[in-house]
């Protein structure tokens, strides 16, 4: 079987599955190489052909939907008070004109641009910059992933999930793992290895999270995606509505 190349956001909330890909790869030595990035630099590398599969957040998969194929059943949703994406306010500010955030948030950002522009009415302008406390020049940071859980207890925060799930009803999905043509001994590697995501050893976050995220993508999770895509349509931030193009392990016709 030919390596199998895949890439892992570096978030302590995709810890599981780079869990379950180690794990994996024990049972055949040399046979899966893992690489770690923001999901635009493995976005870059899946074109590229440099990775095989990849743990993308929706906006990256949006971007290049028709050369991409969704692996089923699998990604990262949370809902209610996950503590995964947080707004964090500047102190006694009363006004949100400017929000701070890490380029690598692209999902994050649309999301805080619906959940600001659907509840509050406001549309803040976003400014790229480290991730850091409010603070030169913005009212607000947008907090992903570990730098969220490290303001967890500010209480001069927004959870944008639990936002979310108050205005839509549905989850949030942050991420998804996304293919392009491979050949099926890897598509099979790639069912084992998620297999393992259920084991209680990987999956436990040691109640780290308030909420825990999930990783199935069920029915409704996948619902909710779809009005996210649905909502940056309506709001101009997307082109067109992304398919979500889903393939089976038992489909050969992707085989290269």
């Amino acid at each position: 079987m030919a390596q199998c190349r895949l890439g892992i956001l570096p978030y302590s909330f995709a810890h599981p599955f780079a869990a379950a890909v180690r794990s994996a790869g024990e049972l055949q030595p040399g046979s899966i190489a893992l690489r770690t990035g923001s999901s635009i630099e493995l976005s870059l590398e899946l074109q590229q052909g440099n990775l095989d599969g990849a743990l993308l957040s929706p906006i990256e998969y949006a971007k290049r939907y028709s050369r991409y194929q969704l692996l089923p059943d699998v990604g990262i949703v949370s809902e209610g008070e996950s503590r995964l994406v947080l707004l964090e306010f500047r102190e006694r500010s009363h006004t949100i004109r400017k929000i701070g955030f890490n380029p690598g948030s692209g999902t994050e950002v649309v999301l805080a641009h619906l959940v600001l522009k659907e509840k509050h009415g406001i549309a803040p302008q976003f400014i790229p910059m480290p991730a850091k406390s409010p603070g030169g020049g913005v009212d607000a940071m947008l907090l992903v992933g570990d730098a969220a859980q490290n303001a967890a207890q500010q209480t001069n925060t927004i959870d944008l999930v639990d936002e979310w799930s108050d205005i839509t009803g549905y989850p949030f999905v942050h991420a998804l793992w996304v293919t392009r043509e491979i050949e099926d001994s890897i598509l099979q590697a790639l069912g084992v290895i998620f297999k393992r995501i259920d084991d209680p050893s990987i999956n436990d976050d040691g109640g780290k999270f308030p909420t825990s995220p999930r990783f199935t993508l069920d029915r409704s999770a996948i619902d909710g995606l779809s009005e996210f895509y649905r909502m940056a349509f309506y709001h101009g931030i997307l082109e067109d509505i992304p398919d979500l193009n889903f393939l089976h392990f038992d489909d050969t016709s992707h085989q290269s």
